[in-house]
C-alpha cells in the first residue's frame, strides 16, 4: 500500500513537473518571443534615430541654403532700393529745375509781352507822328502850289 501510494505520489509529482516543465517551456518561448518583437522594436528604433539624424542633417543644410538665398535677396533688394532712392533724388532735382527753367521762361515771355506792348504805343504813336508830318507835308505842298500860282498871277 505505501509503494503504491508512493507511486501515486510520484506520479502526481511526475504529472506536476510535466506541467511545469510544459509551463516553463511556454514561458520560454513567450520570453524568446518577447525578446525578438524587443529585439524588432530596437532595430525599428535604431532606424528611425537614423532616419531622424538624416532629416535633421537634411533640414540643418537647406535652412543653411535658405538663410543664405535670403540674405543674397535681401542685399539684392538693399541695392536695389539705395538706387531707386538715388533715382528718385536725382529726379527730384530735376523736376525743380524744369519748375525753375519754367518761370524762368514765363518771366521771360511775361518781359517780353512787356516790349511788344510797348513798341506796339511806339509804333502806334509813330504812325500817327507820320500822318501828322504827311499832312503838314501837303499843307506845304498846297501852299508851294498857291504861292506858284499866285507869284505866276502876279508876273503876268
Amino acid at each position: 500500500a505505501q509503494v503504491r501510494e508512493q507511486k501515486l505520489v510520484s506520479a502526481s509529482l511526475e504529472q506536476e513537473l510535466a506541467h511545469a516543465n510544459q509551463t516553463t517551456d511556454e514561458l520560454k518561448k513567450r520570453l524568446d518571443e518577447q525578446a525578438g518583437y524587443t529585439e524588432r522594436l530596437q532595430v525599428q528604433l535604431a532606424k528611425q534615430r537614423e532616419e531622424s539624424l538624416e532629416l535633421k542633417t537634411r533640414f540643418a543644410e537647406e535652412t543653411k541654403y535658405m538663410s543664405h538665398d535670403l540674405e543674397k535677396q535681401s542685399a539684392s533688394l538693399r541695392t536695389q532700393v539705395e538706387s531707386n532712392s538715388k533715382l528718385s533724388t536725382k529726379l527730384a532735382a530735376e523736376e525743380q529745375a524744369m519748375k525753375s527753367s519754367r518761370q524762368a521762361s514765363l518771366a521771360h515771355i511775361a518781359t517780353l509781352e512787356s516790349e511788344l506792348a510797348h513798341l506796339k504805343q511806339l509804333a502806334a504813336q509813330q504812325g500817327s507822328a507820320l500822318q501828322v508830318a504827311n499832312s503838314a507835308a501837303r499843307e506845304v505842298s498846297d501852299l508851294k502850289e498857291k504861292l506858284q500860282k499866285e507869284t505866276d498871277a502876279h508876273a503876268t
